[in-house]
């Protein structure tokens, strides 16, 4: 739900976001411009499973360096199946159902935003 995995031919190199930063940051220490690119990283949406280990040196990396916690657990398996279930109930139109699965992540710390390509979970 994060982020997932898909094999795909193409490769992603990933190094260069990390010097993206540092040049940024070696720049009077514009951390506008660093949090940029850690914005366009987050914006992947499928990572080649070739490219994950990669991909996770990277946020390691970014999360030394800036201290942003990049890095923090997935969420549970019961929170996947309640997003996966609030999902379900707005496909089918039941809002209250949602709504109470909404709570239930709430209570739990998590933040679910609906999007025209599906829900997007964020710690509160």
């Amino acid at each position: 739900l994060r982020w997932q995995t898909k094999d795909v031919a193409e490769k992603n190199d990933f190094k260069h976001f990390y010097a993206d930063i540092l040049e940024a940051l070696e720049d009077d220490l514009n951390t506008p411009k660093a949090l940029m690119v850690v914005d366009q990283i987050t914006q992947f949406e499928f990572i080649p499973t070739t490219e994950v280990e990669s991909f996770n040196e990277l946020l390691t990396q970014i999360d030394e360096l800036l201290g942003i916690n990049l890095l923090q657990p997935d969420i549970t398996e019961v929170q996947k199946n309640l997003i996966s279930q609030r999902e379900t109930a707005r496909t089918s139109g039941d809002w209250q159902k949602s709504d109470e699965l909404r709570e239930a992540l709430e209570k739990q710390g998590l933040a679910v935003k609906d999007t025209p390509s599906g829900s997007i979970w964020s710690r509160l």
